[in-house]
């Protein structure tokens, strides 16, 4: 049962009643029916209804809403600018600023204060925990954040063995599910798509390294990796050397179940953590040795020391997942 109207949080000339839960009560308070509709067009609609009861009790039920940030949007909405917060808001209200003008397309309403709510936003947007920065660059226009949050996700989603994806810092209401980024629920776009295609490739891309190394070296018609194999039987130097790199490299990648080979797509952790094992492979190579043609063979140069060279490049070629549509969408939200 709501509270009677007539309470401290009623708006001078209020007309209509709206519901909204405070301090876990369930109050009705008085608002202007004209401010409202002008703020925002969704609440508009619920005002004046085209085919509604415009006589109805109460018009909006806010309670399921942030009762502190509906505050501010109802305050700015009615211009009381007293008590506007005008310093960065804390991470959770302000996502439920973003869900809020978001879902009641009021963007325009909080646009003079983004700058200092936003202002941590760079910095804080990457810490863990806090992947929802993506919704909120996303509805504010903020596409330098959202660019560099979407391009840190590829390299930090893991999937779970029934397929779902997570980050090191689980999100109750943003676990990927079924392949797809749930991102709150709002966005409709093929960003989830993308981030989770480009993982795939960049994970492909670091195998490769490894992989291929195997294949060119140890595989048919040649089964040497030994640079100084000539056309003959290899040397017993040479078949040293070829042990010692094969068997190395082999032993390091099972040692994180990375052979016998795997496709990109059975590989759960994430890039970040696949990149780590690929630069921990340390291959064992023979150095110099005696023999050979002419009595000696330095054997440093048939394999590298490590795959860390090849990472780098599987970093620095990683595709950005946000399109020019994403752009757009939010050089809109800036108006």
């Amino acid at each position: 049962m709501a509270s009677n109207t007539g309470t401290p949080l009623d708006f001078p000339r209020g007309d209509i009643s709206v519901a909204v839960t405070h301090s876990n009560e369930r109050l009705l308070i008085k608002v202007s029916s004209s401010s409202l509709s002008l703020a925002s067009p969704v609440w508009e609609k619920f005002v004046f209804p085209p085919f509604g009861d415009q006589n109805k009790d109460v018009r909006i039920d806010f309670t399921e809403d942030d009762f502190d940030v509906l505050w501010i949007l109802l305050c700015i909405a009615h211009l009381r600018f007293d008590g506007i917060p005008t310093k960065a808001l804390p991470y959770d209200k302000l996502l439920q600023v973003a869900v809020l003008c978001d879902q009641y397309d009021c963007i325009q309403l909080v646009n003079p204060w983004l700058e200092s709510w936003l202002e941590n936003g760079v910095e804080e947007s990457l810490e863990e925990g806090k992947e929802n920065w993506l919704f909120i660059a996303w509805v504010f226009g903020r596409d330098t954040i959202f660019e560099e949050l979407s391009c840190n996700l590829v390299r930090t989603i893991s999937l779970g063995d029934d397929g779902q994806c997570s980050l090191h810092s689980p999100l109750p209401a943003d676990i990927i599910g079924n392949h797809r980024i749930i991102l709150r629920c709002y966005m409709t776009n093929s960003l989830p798509e993308k981030i989770l295609s480009i993982r795939e490739a960049t994970i492909h891309a670091l195998l490769d390294y490894p992989y291929s190394f195997l294949r060119q070296r140890f595989s048919p018609p040649r089964y040497n990796g030994c640079i100084y194999v000539g056309l003959g039987e290899p040397t017993a130097s040479q078949r040293q050397c070829n042990a010692l790199v094969y068997g190395s490299i082999l032993l390091e990648l099972q040692k994180y179940n990375l052979y016998p080979m795997v496709d990109s797509k059975n590989i759960h952790i994430s890039v970040n953590d696949l990149a780590k094992q690929i630069e921990d492979i340390r291959v064992i190579r023979a150095g110099i040795l005696r023999g050979g043609l002419y009595g000696g063979e330095d054997h440093n140069s048939c394999a590298p020391t490590d795959f860390t060279e090849g990472v780098d490049v599987v970093f620095k070629s990683i595709a950005n997942p946000v399109s020019e549509s994403h752009i757009r969408h939010m050089e809109a939200a800036r108006r």
